[in-house]
């Protein structure tokens, strides 16, 4: 999708509608904008999960998404930039960080509440959400 026209964009609008995303909002993280700048970003790369799905479309800047593989400690790395759209499942380990441009806006989209919480290890190893999205995978929990 195109960041700059997603508002009038139909296909845009019919994900949203299709998948049930009836809450977004828009956030920019940058050194100069954003309170605890440091302290924000450490936490977002900090191995957790959520218990909904993180969906984010990528309006300008750029980072890095890492998702860990099912059944090891090796992560996968998803470069993000303007107009990808990200998301990652329920129950899955993941972090983020910036590039060195130290700038991304985001639209972030859910079902649910948009301020949800993360669920850090170990404690998310036997987190119901976890234990399904482990199942869903065909990985023994």
């Amino acid at each position: 999708f195109d960041a700059d026209t997603a508002d009038s964009n139909e296909d845009y609008q019919k994900l949203k509608e299709l998948r049930g995303y009836k809450n977004e909002d828009c956030v920019a993280l940058t050194r100069q904008s954003f309170p605890n700048f440091d302290e924000k970003t450490e936490s977002f790369y900090k191995e957790h999960m959520h218990t909904n799905d993180e969906v984010r479309f990528i309006c300008d800047g750029s980072g890095y998404f890492d998702v860990k593989c099912v059944g090891s400690d090796k992560w996968i790395r998803i470069e993000t930039v303007k107009n990808d759209l990200l998301i990652v499942p329920r129950g899955i380990y993941h972090r983020f960080t910036l590039d060195t441009n130290e700038y991304i806006k985001v639209r972030r989209l859910s079902t649910e509440s948009l301020s949800s919480s993360p669920i850090h290890r170990p404690e998310g190893d036997t987190h119901p959400t976890r234990l399904q999205y482990l199942r869903d995978m065909g990985v023994k929990a």
